[in-house]
Order: structure tokens, then sequence, then C-alpha cells
């Protein structure tokens, strides 16, 4: 045993690795960068939720108290990442004019004077009230849409006058995605769409796989759609790229989203329906699916169309009461 570490046990500390043969010291505030990078909801509500309320304080006339930040979970997040956070974090100015310190060896300690970090998951039940504000979210996402040249604005509001005015009806755009585990959606969309009810009244994107995409091309999916109808998955992240009351229905045996939060949705002023295993009932009229093993599950014509009619009526109304607000 080394010196150090008898010094350690005598004083009931801990230190990792215990055994270095190189010292790091900072003086500059550092900000830890540690989080699930390899899951999109992951990184959206346990630290991004967290994040958001002191990087608006920062930005809005507060400089950024840490002049580094440094990440075991992804390196290169502030320079040469393209993972979807860090993507995320770029378009925001997430840190400021912040370097980032890169890890080295594993015989290496890392010692700062001064360390940032973020309470992983403080915020992913969104139940610390006055915390989070719809103020903050419009900032942050009016903030993404900007600078990713987002085709959609974050309020339609004024879109949809103009429409009014005109007396234009778009045709509602739905994007869908399987994600492995929806069994016949493909058929069920070509099926759908040669309908003479839907033909000219709905513009159907079925997505093939999400994670081929990059995360502008994410983001514009997201973006384009005033409903999506989706199985469970990580994907469900990019609803911060969606316009206010956009319509999400998540597909699956279970509901798993973290996105279905009441409170998140009230945030985006969205909409959000689980569709999840039937009930075994005689109603022909349940909008849910049978699933087939643990995770894949199919759904009936009657109920896709039936779940297709309930957004094309919500969607209605809310053009409708723009209408009826110019009278």
């Amino acid at each position: 045993d080394t010196e150090n570490h008898k010094a350690m046990i005598r004083a009931k500390q801990n230190q990792s690795p215990s055994h270095v043969t190189n010292i790091h010291f900072f003086e500059e505030p550092t900000f830890l960068l540690q989080f699930d990078a390899h899951d999109r909801e992951n990184s959206l509500f346990d630290m991004l939720m967290t994040y958001l309320p002191h990087w608006h304080k920062f930005r809005n006339g507060y400089e950024f108290p840490f002049e580094n930040v440094i990440s075991h979970s992804v390196q290169g997040c502030l320079t040469h990442s393209r993972s979807w956070f860090c993507e995320l974090t770029h378009q925001m100015g997430a840190f400021g004019f912040a370097q980032e310190l890169q890890w080295e060896r594993k015989d290496t300690l890392y010692c700062f004077k001064s360390l940032y970090y973020n309470q992983l998951g403080y915020q992913r039940e969104l139940n610390h009230e006055g915390l989070l504000t719809k103020d903050i979210i419009d900032e942050f996402r009016d903030e993404v849409f900007r600078n990713m040249g987002l085709p959609s604005p974050r309020d339609l509001s004024e879109v949809r006058s103009k429409d009014a005015k005109l007396g234009m009806k778009r045709p509602l755009n739905i994007a869908l995605y399987a994600n492995g585990a929806w069994d016949g959606l493909d058929k069920l969309v070509s099926t759908t769409k040669s309908m003479k009810k839907y033909k000219a009244s709905i513009e159907f994107n079925l997505i093939d796989n999400f994670d081929d995409l990059t995360i502008a091309e994410q983001a514009n999916a997201f973006n384009l759609a005033d409903a999506l109808v989706m199985a469970t998955g990580d994907h469900t992240a990019n609803a911060i790229f969606t316009p206010d009351d956009s319509y999400f229905a998540e597909v699956g045996c279970r509901s798993e989203s973290l996105i279905g939060n009441k409170k998140f949705m009230s945030l985006i002023l969205g909409t959000q329906r689980s569709v999840t295993k039937c009930t075994g009932g005689d109603s022909e009229d349940e909008i849910c699916v049978s699933c087939n093993g643990k995770s894949n599950f199919s759904m009936t014509g009657a109920a896709f169309r039936a779940l297709l009619d309930d957004i094309m009526k919500q969607h209605e109304d809310k053009v409708q009461f723009q209408r009826d607000s110019l009278r």
C-alpha cells in the first residue's frame, strides 16, 4: 500500500482510481458532464431538463460560471461528437465559451478546485415546480429551431391565421414509425392511404429507421408532422422539435416513453395518447394493439383508422377554432 492509500483509509476518504501515476489539478471551474449518452430520452429528461433552468440564468445577465467541461460519457461533446445530445447542445450554446478537457489514461487522477455537476434525474418526472417553466422551454426551443433552420416555427398560430384568412386547408402530416416492433404497419399505411377518405386529407410519412438519420433529419421529420404515431422508443425525445399543439400517439404493448408525462406535454402544448394492449372485450371500436410476444405487436385496420379519425378530428377542431377567432 502507498502512503496515499493509507492516508485515505485513515481519513475515511475515497479516490478513483486509488493508484495513479499522473495527477492533473485544475484551478479553473469545471463542469462535469455525466449522463446516459446512448439513450435520447434519458439524455433529454435526466440531463437537459435539469440543466435548462441554469442555462437560462447563465445566458440572461449572468456569465457561465465554469471555464471547462469534462465528460466520461461522450468524448468530444463540445468539439467533434455527433451524438444526439451533443448536437443539441451545440445548437443551443449550452456551455457558453467553455473548453473541453480530455480524459487521459486510467491511471490519471483529476483534481478540481471547483467542480459543477448536474443531479441526474432530478427533473425526470418534472415534479419540482417552478424550476422549468414554459418561458424557459420556449426560449430553448426557439433557439434550437432558429439555429437548426427548422422549416416550421414553434408557434404556428400566425401560419394558421393566414391559412384561415385565405380559406386554405392543408393536408394533415402524420409521421409513423414501427421501431422494429409494429408488425404490419407498412401494410396498414399502404391500404389506408388509397382510401378516398384519407387520400387527400393525410400525408403519410413512414420512417424506416431513426438510427440511420442524422439529428437534423430526425428533427425535420418531427418538426414537419402535425401528428406522430410511433412505437415506443427513445426516438420520441425528438418531440422537442415539434411545433406547439402537436399530437403524439405512443403505440405498444406498454406505455413507456417519458414524453407521456403530462407536465412535459403542457410545456410544449402537446396532446399525448397511449395505445396499448387490448383489454380482451368484445368492442370492435377499441383502439388498441394485439401483442405478439414480449415487445412486438399488431393493430387491426379498423383500430388504426379509428386512431387516424381521432387525430383528424382534434386537428380540425384546432383549425376551426382559429377560423372562428377571425370572425
